[in-house]
């Protein structure tokens, strides 16, 4: 398709002050030997004393290197005296010094061609999936071991109370473990999965069966394929199963495990998403976590989560151009009652669309030391930070008989796909809490209320950056609490205003 009729209608790019020609990201080599990977990011840590969370750096898997956070830069660079284009030279070499490989400085539209060009080239170079096919049978059986990881209200807190829970889950974190508990409370004889009826639109690069997403042989309670559709495949069709290709294949399985995840077989450390077992609605839109090549697949896939009733859509994918039919569809699943969440995104400076839009939730992150995570995106459009560094993730492979699958031992993902995981977990949890049913009731003929009521609440329940520190500037109202935010009443009906739409000005009143 003509890049003209991709976008036809482009929207405002950038905020007051942002300035994309001038705007740089620092792309580095490490080394495959272990020891100078950690001399490296010594360093980096060093420099950051404590302010930004960067736990290792983001890789670009069309680039083969790894972006450096744009927030550390900034910090570091100012802190070396070393800012702007001028001094480019020298922050590569002090770069090299600390043991990067040819580490570079791109502007943005530079870095932006380099990885579409990049990811074609991969896509058409790619060898034929002779052990995978791009679609295989629905019916096929799935090569995993003999578990189903459905859970029950009473699975969600640990078998064993010393059991090692992931940060993000805890009062570290988002503080979701003291949630689940607020439902065993209030009702400690129900073993009921308390959002069993929740619906999560997920937009991504589809799914593959893994057994930590209750799939036992062919299907899962919590991964709703059957319901969703592929809109990347040519032609398309009704199965949104990942088709492996290069560049970003299992994203949108990894973001199902942070959401909706669970697998207790470990005792000591069992694996668990936000809202263990949430159902999911799989669309796949893309290939890549960069979406500006798709924006019609977008638009599509949101409305078919309108038509589904998903009362959550959950957009861990970014593009640099804003889209008409993208914000229309955004427009239509607030105006249902339907809570939009949206990443940041990284390694670019600023926040990308659709997070850029009003009306949906915008997520950046933070890592276990409650400092900003150094790679996320800041700015004004957002309006608060989940755990986006060092999550432990799932892991699947394709191979000769299907699929390798597991947990990965130690907390190696990052990103604010994370995050807005996290925070769609939440928002089931919230839903719940207060009951579908009941909120549209209460908030009849203005549904908008809902997506209203919950940004509001989030961010007065949310647990507030220290004066001064890196995260009281361009990180929103501050860290997610899943706790506080059941805690707080319901606004009244009447008593909120609505929000701007989608494609307009931001509208910083909400």
């Amino acid at each position: 398709m003509p890049i003209d009729e991709l976008f036809d209608d482009i929207l405002p790019t950038h905020e007051q002050g942002e300035d994309a020609s001038s705007t740089r990201i620092t792309i580095v080599q490490l080394s495959e030997n272990q020891e100078a990977r950690s001399r490296f990011m010594k360093h980096l840590h060093k420099n950051l004393a404590g302010q930004f969370s960067e736990a290792a750096l983001t890789p670009v898997p069309e680039h083969e290197g790894h972006a450096i956070g744009s927030a550390s830069e900034r910090y570091i660079r100012k802190k070396l005296k070393l800012q702007g284009e001028k001094n480019d030279l020298a922050w590569c070499k002090r770069l090299a010094l600390w043991g990067a490989i040819n580490p570079q400085v791109l502007a943005t539209d530079a870095f932006k061609s380099l990885l579409d060009s990049r990811r074609v080239s991969l896509q058409e170079s790619a060898p034929p999936k002779v052990f995978l096919p791009t679609k295989p049978q629905a019916s096929k059986p799935i090569i995993t071991p003999k578990f189903k990881s459905s859970p029950s209200r009473l699975d969600l807190l640990p078998v064993n109370k010393n059991a090692a829970i992931d940060w993000h889950l805890d009062k570290r974190g988002a503080n979701i473990v003291a949630a689940w508990k607020k439902f065993i409370d209030i009702n400690p004889v129900s073993n009921e999965l308390p959002w069993k009826d929740i619906l999560v639109g997920h937009l991504d690069t589809g799914y593959i069966p893994h057994e930590a997403l209750a799939w036992d042989g062919t299907s899962s309670s919590t991964v709703l394929h059957q319901r969703g559709y592929d809109y990347f495949e040519i032609p398309q069709d009704a199965d949104p199963k990942d088709a492996w290709l290069p560049g970003y294949p299992g994203h949108g399985t990894r973001i199902d495990g942070a959401l909706a995840g669970f697998d207790p077989r470990d005792k000591l450390h069992p694996f668990y998403g936000a809202a263990p077992g949430v159902q999911i609605i799989p669309y796949r839109v893309t290939d890549s976590v960069i979406i500006d090549h798709v924006p019609n697949n977008i638009a599509n896939g949101i409305d078919l989560a309108i038509s589904n009733d998903c009362q959550i859509i959950t957009i861990c994918l970014g593009a640099l151009r804003g889209s008409r039919r993208v914000a229309d569809a955004i427009n239509r699943a607030y105006e249902k009652g339907i809570i939009v969440v949206c990443a940041a995104g990284q390694i670019w400076p600023w926040v990308i669309y659709p997070g850029r839009f009003n009306r949906v939730m915008t997520v950046s992150g933070f890592g276990p030391n409650g400092t900003p995570w150094g790679s996320a995106a800041c700015g004004s459009y957002v309006d608060w930070c989940a755990p986006a560094d060092e999550i432990r993730r799932l892991k699947v492979q394709p191979n000769a008989n299907g699929y390798t699958t597991g947990i990965n031992p130690k907390a190696d993902g990052d990103g604010t796909s994370y995050a807005t995981a996290i925070t769609s977990g939440i928002a089931a949890m919230w839903l719940s809490w207060h009951g579908v049913k009941t909120l549209r009731t209460k908030y009849a003929g203005q549904e908008w209320m809902i997506p209203a009521a919950f940004k509001y609440l989030v961010k007065r329940s949310a647990s507030p950056w220290v004066p001064g520190t890196s995260g009281s500037v361009g990180y929103g109202a501050g860290k997610i609490d899943a706790s506080a935010l059941l805690d707080k009443a319901l606004p009244d009906a009447g008593s909120m205003k609505i929000e701007s739409r989608a494609e307009d000005l931001f509208d910083p009143s909400h």
